[in-house]
C-alpha cells in the first residue's frame, strides 16, 4: 500500500606532526534560501601554539546519494576571502557567496572544503618531516525559487520503504523506535539524507507488525513526524 506525504562527505626516518580538527567551523549546513546573496560562518583555530594558512575549495555535487555521485569545482560559489591565516586560538568570519543568476527548480548541493597547511619545521638529520593536517567542510543548500518537499512511503509485510519525490532534500532522523505495548522492544533506525529520487528502505521486526510507525524528519531546520499507519500491513488497527 503506497500514501504521499506533502510536507509543510626509503631512506632515514619518517617523522609526522599532525593536527587533528585543529581548524573548526561554526557551521557545517547552510542553506540559502531565494533572495540571500551571503552568509557568514566563523573559522576557528583551536591550537594553542600553531598558525595555519587555510584555502578554501568549492565543489557542486552532481547527482547527490547516487553511487555516481561528483564533484565538480565551481565559480558560483565561492569563500571570501578564499585563502587566509588563522593565528592560534583565534576565530576569524568568513563570508560565503553564492551568485544566483537563473531560476532554480531544484535543490542544489554544494561542499565547501576548508584545507590547513602549516609550515613544515626542519628536519634534522636523516629524517624527513611531514606535516598530516585534517581539514574540515560545509555542506551547502542552495534552495529552488519554489521548494516543494514530498515524502511517499510503502509498507508491504514486514518492510517499510520512504521515497523523496520533492525538490529539497529530506533527513530521516535516526531514533530508537519502540513498542507501545512492550516498550523494552525497540527497533534502531539509523536515519539517512534523503536527495531528490532518493529511497531509505527498513525492516521492522515482527512485535511491530500491529504498530503505527512514527518517523521524524528534518526539512531546512524544520522537524516533522509522519506516521506510516499498520493498515498499510493489510492488518486491522
Amino acid at each position: 500500500m503506497r500514501r504521499v506525504i506533502f510536507l509543510a562527505i626509503g631512506l632515514g626516518w619518517v617523522l609526522y606532526s599532525a593536527a587533528f580538527a585543529q581548524v573548526t567551523i561554526s557551521d557545517s549546513i547552510i542553506h540559502f534560501e531565494k533572495g540571500q546573496k551571503y552568509q557568514t560562518l566563523y573559522v576557528r583555530n583551536l591550537s594553542h601554539y600553531k598558525t595555519f594558512t587555510v584555502n578554501t575549495v568549492a565543489l557542486e555535487v552532481i547527482s547527490p546519494g547516487d553511487p555516481k555521485t561528483e564533484l565538480k569545482p565551481v565559480t558560483d560559489l565561492f569563500a571570501a576571502p578564499s585563502r587566509f591565516i588563522i593565528q592560534p586560538r583565534s576565530e576569524i568570519p568568513l563570508k560565503i557567496f553564492y551568485n544566483r543568476d537563473d531560476a532554480i527548480d531544484s535543490q542544489k548541493v554544494y561542499k565547501l572544503r576548508f584545507i590547513p597547511q602549516m609550515e613544515a619545521l626542519k628536519p634534522e638529520g636523516n629524517s624527513q618531516l611531514i606535516t598530516v593536517i585534517t581539514g574540515v567542510g560545509a555542506l551547502i543548500f542552495v534552495e529552488p525559487d519554489d521548494k516543494k518537499p514530498k515524502i511517499s512511503w510503502e509498507r508491504e509485510g514486514n518492510v517499510i520503504t520512504l521515497l523523496n519525490e520533492g525538490n529539497v532534500n529530506v533527513e530521516v532522523l535516526r531514533k530508537d523506535i519502540c513498542h507501545s505495548k512492550k516498550p523494552e522492544i525497540c527497533h534502531f533506525l539509523s536515519g539517512k539524507r534523503l536527495y531528490q529520487n532518493g529511497s531509505y528502505q527498513f525492516v521492522l521486526p515482527e512485535a511491530f507488525q500491529s504498530e503505527n510507525i512514527d518517523i521524524d524528519l528534518m526539512i531546512n531546520i524544520n522537524k516533522q513526524r509522519v506516521t506510516v499507519p499498520v493498515e498499510a500491513w493489510g492488518l486491522d488497527s
